[in-house]
Protein backbone atom coordinates (compact mmCIF):
# COMPACT_ATOMS: atom_id res chain seq x y z
CA UNK A 1 0.00 0.00 0.00
CA UNK A 2 1.00 3.57 -0.41
CA UNK A 3 0.18 7.05 0.19
CA UNK A 4 -1.80 9.50 -2.15
CA UNK A 5 1.08 11.90 -2.44
CA UNK A 6 3.37 8.27 -3.53
CA UNK A 7 0.91 6.95 -6.39
CA UNK A 8 0.69 10.41 -8.11
CA UNK A 9 4.56 11.50 -7.72
CA UNK A 10 5.34 7.46 -9.09
CA UNK A 11 2.63 8.38 -11.87
CA UNK A 12 4.09 11.21 -13.19
CA UNK A 13 7.25 9.70 -13.37
CA UNK A 14 6.07 7.37 -16.04
CA UNK A 15 4.22 7.58 -19.57
CA UNK A 16 2.19 4.49 -20.56
CA UNK A 17 -1.29 4.01 -19.16
CA UNK A 18 0.09 0.02 -17.80
CA UNK A 19 2.79 2.21 -16.15
CA UNK A 20 0.49 4.82 -14.69
CA UNK A 21 -1.78 2.18 -14.14
CA UNK A 22 0.27 0.33 -11.95
CA UNK A 23 1.71 3.31 -10.13
CA UNK A 24 -1.51 4.60 -8.94
CA UNK A 25 -2.63 1.19 -7.71
CA UNK A 26 -2.28 0.51 -3.93
CA UNK A 27 -3.56 3.93 -2.16
CA UNK A 28 -4.70 3.21 1.50
CA UNK A 29 -7.99 3.17 2.04
CA UNK A 30 -8.59 6.63 3.77
CA UNK A 31 -6.86 8.59 1.37
CA UNK A 32 -8.59 7.01 -1.94
CA UNK A 33 -11.42 9.54 -1.03
CA UNK A 34 -8.47 12.39 -2.26
CA UNK A 35 -9.16 10.78 -5.68
CA UNK A 36 -12.90 11.30 -5.68
CA UNK A 37 -12.39 14.77 -4.24
CA UNK A 38 -9.90 15.79 -7.13
CA UNK A 39 -12.27 14.18 -9.95
CA UNK A 40 -15.90 14.97 -8.62
CA UNK A 41 -17.08 17.56 -10.54
CA UNK A 42 -19.72 18.67 -8.41
CA UNK A 43 -17.40 19.11 -5.36
CA UNK A 44 -16.08 22.88 -5.85
CA UNK A 45 -14.07 24.19 -3.46
CA UNK A 46 -14.44 27.86 -4.02
CA UNK A 47 -11.23 29.38 -3.06
CA UNK A 48 -8.78 30.70 -6.60
CA UNK A 49 -5.89 31.52 -4.63
CA UNK A 50 -3.33 30.91 -1.89
CA UNK A 51 0.33 31.36 -0.90
CA UNK A 52 1.41 27.86 -2.13
CA UNK A 53 4.15 27.05 0.24
CA UNK A 54 3.38 28.03 3.93
CA UNK A 55 5.85 29.47 5.91
CA UNK A 56 6.33 25.88 7.68
CA UNK A 57 6.01 22.60 7.25
CA UNK A 58 4.93 19.69 9.10
CA UNK A 59 8.03 16.73 9.63
CA UNK A 60 5.34 13.97 9.81
CA UNK A 61 2.41 14.33 7.82
CA UNK A 62 -0.84 15.35 10.07
CA UNK A 63 -3.81 12.71 9.77
CA UNK A 64 -5.74 13.04 6.59
CA UNK A 65 -9.02 13.91 8.37
CA UNK A 66 -7.69 17.30 9.17
CA UNK A 67 -7.49 17.90 5.32
CA UNK A 68 -11.09 16.53 4.89
CA UNK A 69 -12.58 18.99 7.07
CA UNK A 70 -11.56 21.58 4.83
CA UNK A 71 -12.54 20.32 2.25
CA UNK A 72 -16.16 20.15 3.70
CA UNK A 73 -15.86 23.57 4.87
CA UNK A 74 -14.76 25.07 1.54
CA UNK A 75 -17.19 23.66 -0.61
CA UNK A 76 -20.38 24.41 2.34
CA UNK A 77 -18.84 28.11 2.13
CA UNK A 78 -18.70 27.84 5.61
CA UNK A 79 -14.76 29.39 5.04
CA UNK A 80 -14.66 32.14 2.38
CA UNK A 81 -12.26 34.58 1.02
CA UNK A 82 -9.74 35.48 3.54
CA UNK A 83 -10.78 33.29 5.74
CA UNK A 84 -10.74 30.30 3.42
CA UNK A 85 -7.41 31.29 2.29
CA UNK A 86 -5.87 31.46 5.39
CA UNK A 87 -7.54 28.06 6.48
CA UNK A 88 -5.72 26.11 3.05
CA UNK A 89 -2.43 27.51 3.75
CA UNK A 90 -2.87 26.43 7.95
CA UNK A 91 -3.75 23.14 6.99
CA UNK A 92 -1.44 22.73 4.45
CA UNK A 93 1.36 23.61 6.80
CA UNK A 94 0.09 20.30 9.13
CA UNK A 95 1.88 18.31 6.48
CA UNK A 96 5.44 17.71 4.97
CA UNK A 97 6.56 20.10 2.13
CA UNK A 98 6.00 17.17 -0.18
CA UNK A 99 2.49 15.90 0.78
CA UNK A 100 1.06 19.90 0.82
CA UNK A 101 2.35 19.73 -2.61
CA UNK A 102 0.10 16.99 -4.33
CA UNK A 103 -2.97 17.73 -1.38
CA UNK A 104 -2.27 21.27 -3.16
CA UNK A 105 -3.58 19.44 -6.59
CA UNK A 106 -6.90 18.43 -4.80
CA UNK A 107 -7.87 21.79 -3.89
CA UNK A 108 -7.38 23.04 -7.39
CA UNK A 109 -9.23 20.08 -9.19
CA UNK A 110 -6.26 18.64 -11.17
CA UNK A 111 -4.05 15.71 -9.96
CA UNK A 112 -1.74 16.23 -13.28
CA UNK A 113 -0.55 12.50 -13.23
CA UNK A 114 -1.79 12.09 -16.62
CA UNK A 115 -4.64 10.07 -15.47
CA UNK A 116 -8.44 10.43 -16.06
CA UNK A 117 -11.82 9.53 -14.38
CA UNK A 118 -11.80 6.28 -16.56
CA UNK A 119 -8.15 5.38 -15.35
CA UNK A 120 -9.30 5.50 -11.68
CA UNK A 121 -12.40 4.38 -11.71
CA UNK A 122 -11.04 0.58 -12.89
CA UNK A 123 -8.51 0.79 -10.06
CA UNK A 124 -11.14 1.74 -7.91
CA UNK A 125 -13.90 1.35 -8.92
CA UNK A 126 -15.88 1.39 -5.54
CA UNK A 127 -14.94 5.05 -5.42
CA UNK A 128 -17.96 7.54 -6.17
CA UNK A 129 -16.83 10.25 -8.84
CA UNK A 130 -19.97 11.10 -11.03
CA UNK A 131 -19.40 11.50 -14.62
CA UNK A 132 -19.57 15.26 -16.02
CA UNK A 133 -22.09 14.91 -19.13
CA UNK A 134 -23.29 17.28 -21.46
CA UNK A 135 -24.98 17.63 -24.23
CA UNK A 136 -22.80 17.61 -27.52
CA UNK A 137 -23.56 17.22 -31.27
CA UNK A 138 -23.98 14.85 -33.42
CA UNK A 139 -21.98 14.13 -36.65
CA UNK A 140 -24.52 14.43 -39.61
CA UNK A 141 -23.84 12.32 -42.81
CA UNK A 142 -25.75 11.91 -45.75
CA UNK A 143 -27.27 8.90 -44.49
CA UNK A 144 -28.57 11.00 -41.27
CA UNK A 145 -31.88 10.09 -40.34
CA UNK A 146 -34.02 13.15 -39.61
CA UNK A 147 -36.54 13.01 -37.13
CA UNK A 148 -39.14 15.47 -37.11
CA UNK A 149 -40.25 18.37 -35.66
CA UNK A 150 -36.28 19.27 -35.60
CA UNK A 151 -34.98 22.38 -34.39
CA UNK A 152 -31.05 22.87 -35.74
CA UNK A 153 -28.51 25.92 -35.60
CA UNK A 154 -24.91 26.24 -37.18
CA UNK A 155 -22.17 25.02 -34.50
CA UNK A 156 -20.13 27.66 -33.83
CA UNK A 157 -16.40 27.04 -32.65
CA UNK A 158 -15.44 27.84 -29.13
CA UNK A 159 -15.38 27.13 -25.30
CA UNK A 160 -18.18 25.16 -23.73
CA UNK A 161 -18.72 26.33 -20.09
CA UNK A 162 -21.52 25.05 -17.98
CA UNK A 163 -22.90 27.43 -15.23
CA UNK A 164 -24.13 26.34 -11.95
CA UNK A 165 -26.70 28.75 -10.13
CA UNK A 166 -27.30 28.44 -6.30
CA UNK A 167 -30.11 30.25 -5.59
CA UNK A 168 -29.94 29.89 -2.00
CA UNK A 169 -26.47 31.59 -2.09
CA UNK A 170 -27.05 33.90 -5.45
CA UNK A 171 -23.56 32.31 -6.61
CA UNK A 172 -22.90 30.96 -10.03
CA UNK A 173 -19.87 28.05 -10.61
CA UNK A 174 -18.38 27.79 -14.57
CA UNK A 175 -17.33 24.07 -15.05
CA UNK A 176 -15.51 23.16 -18.21
CA UNK A 177 -16.39 20.57 -20.90
CA UNK A 178 -14.46 18.41 -18.85
CA UNK A 179 -15.73 19.34 -15.16
CA UNK A 180 -13.13 21.71 -14.32
CA UNK A 181 -13.63 24.34 -12.86
CA UNK A 182 -13.72 27.42 -15.47
CA UNK A 183 -12.29 30.18 -13.40
CA UNK A 184 -11.95 32.22 -16.79
CA UNK A 185 -15.34 32.97 -16.50
CA UNK A 186 -15.57 34.49 -13.08
CA UNK A 187 -17.75 37.30 -12.85
CA UNK A 188 -18.96 37.10 -16.72
CA UNK A 189 -22.61 36.96 -17.00
CA UNK A 190 -23.63 36.92 -13.33
CA UNK A 191 -26.42 39.79 -13.77
CA UNK A 192 -27.96 37.59 -16.50
CA UNK A 193 -27.40 34.26 -14.64
CA UNK A 194 -28.73 35.29 -11.29
CA UNK A 195 -31.83 37.73 -12.32
CA UNK A 196 -32.74 37.63 -15.66
CA UNK A 197 -32.63 33.93 -16.03
CA UNK A 198 -34.46 33.05 -13.06
CA UNK A 199 -37.60 35.43 -14.17
CA UNK A 200 -37.94 33.63 -17.53
CA UNK A 201 -37.82 30.24 -15.03
CA UNK A 202 -40.05 31.60 -12.64
CA UNK A 203 -42.79 29.07 -13.97
CA UNK A 204 -41.20 25.93 -13.28
CA UNK A 205 -41.18 24.24 -10.24
CA UNK A 206 -39.08 25.57 -7.46
CA UNK A 207 -34.99 24.25 -7.39
CA UNK A 208 -32.06 24.63 -5.33
CA UNK A 209 -29.47 24.66 -7.81
CA UNK A 210 -30.32 25.47 -11.93
CA UNK A 211 -27.95 24.88 -14.93
CA UNK A 212 -27.31 26.20 -18.16
CA UNK A 213 -24.69 26.30 -21.29
CA UNK A 214 -22.79 28.89 -22.48
CA UNK A 215 -21.01 28.90 -25.64
CA UNK A 216 -18.11 31.29 -25.76
CA UNK A 217 -17.18 32.50 -29.47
Amino acid sequence: MKSFADAIEAAEKVSTKKEKFAALSGIVSNQQRLVAEAMNPYRVFNVKKWEDQPERHAKIDSGISSFYALLDNLHSRKLTGDAARAAVQDTLSWYTKRTAKYLARVLRKDLDCGAQRKTFKKIYPNLKIPEFKVMLAEKMTEKYKWKFPCIAEAKYDGQRVVAFIDDDKETVTYLSRAGKPADFCNGLYILVILFIVPYFLIHRPPQRIRFFVLTLR
